[in-house]
Parts: C-alpha cells; structure tokens; sequence
C-alpha cells in the first residue's frame, strides 16, 4: 500500500498543472501593451515618442511594445479604442482562449498564453463547453475589473495575476462549474 501511495503521490508531482510563476510582464506592462493596441496607429507612435521623451521606463515600454505585437496575432482580436480596461483585458483574455479552442493557435497565441500564465495543457485537456460555462458563470471579469483597479490606484508593479489558479478554483469547487460536480478527479496545480 505504501509503494502505492508512493507512486500516486509521484503521479501527481510530474502531472501537476503549473502557471508561470515569473512571467516576462508585469500586470500594469500588459495593461500598458493593451491601452496601446488599442489606440489609432498615429496616436499610438505620438504616445510611445511622448513616454520615450519623458524618461518613462525603456524597458517597460519596450515590454508593452512586444505585448502589441503579440496581441496583433490573436486571430480576430479587435480592441477598440475608448474601452475600459478591463473591457480590454477580459477582450483578450477570451479572445486567446478561443484561439487555442477553435486549434486556430499559432506562435503569437502561444507565448500570448505563456506571458498571461495561462496552461495551455489545462485548456486542451478541459471540454470547450465548460470552458465557455467558466467565462459566463465565474466571477473572472469582475476579479480582473477589482485587480485593475488596485493596480492602477499604486504606483508599484502589479505581478501578472494567476488566471490558470483561478480556472483551476472555479473548476474544482465553484458550485457553477460542472466539472466540480462531476465524478472527475480534482485538478492539481503544481507549486
């Protein structure tokens, strides 16, 4: 029994669903990359030649800077200008997600997902309907509008929140998420 359990517990370390816990942006750089996708090709060249002249962040832009050249490949992805943030985050957020539903991924979709923390493994394994049961039943849109909010009321770099943590809470326990009131095993996310 003991060598079983053993080897359960083996399973489970080398199976474990992992997000990135260093992410290559941070969350106000992915907003950034965002409000700027979403500008008027003109206006944006005057906004990053108005950030450069102000001594912002290089680094920083230049990170926003490759986000808008990733959120370009999303297929579909149209990010208005006007819209709230958060409007624009959860745009994105259900437009990749779709992407790698429908296998219309491709190389930007992918290190899209990396950058977000969000386990490409997880979304292939889960059925597309319960996919599309979480973005319409869980608190996602109001947690990223309260996560924007915070961020943007500090002056200190927000961590990219973990969106694979959350699916993996809703999934498992929230009383809307089919798979929790399936027979299925529970879903472990890796440390």
């Amino acid at each position: 029994m003991k060598k079983l359990m053993d080897d359960w517990r083996q399973f489970l370390k080398e199976e474990a669903i992992s997000a990135c816990r260093e992410p290559t942006v941070n969350f106000d750089e992915f907003l950034n990359g965002v409000e700027l996708a979403a500008m008027d090709p003109d206006v944006r060249k005057e906004k990053i030649e108005s950030l450069k002249a102000s001594g912002e962040n290089i680094a920083s832009l230049n990170k926003a800077m490759t986000v808008v050249g990733l959120l370009s490949s999303i297929p579909g992805l149209q990010i208005s200008a006007g819209i709230a943030a958060g409007a624009g985050v959860i745009g994105v957020l259900a437009s990749v997600w779709r992407a790698r539903q429908e296998q219309a991924s491709n190389k930007g979709v992918d290190d899209l997902l990396k950058l977000l923390c969000i386990d490409e493994d997880l979304l292939d394994t889960i059925a597309n309907e319960i996919e599309n049961h979480y973005w319409t039943n869980s608190d996602i849109k109001d947690r990223i509008e309260n996560y924007i909010s915070a961020a943007r009321a500090n002056t200190i770099q927000d961590p990219m929140p973990d969106f694979t943590a959350h699916f993996v809470d809703w999934l498992n326990d929230d009383g809307n998420s089919p798979y929790s009131k399936s027979d299925d095993t529970k879903i472990v996310q890796g440390t």
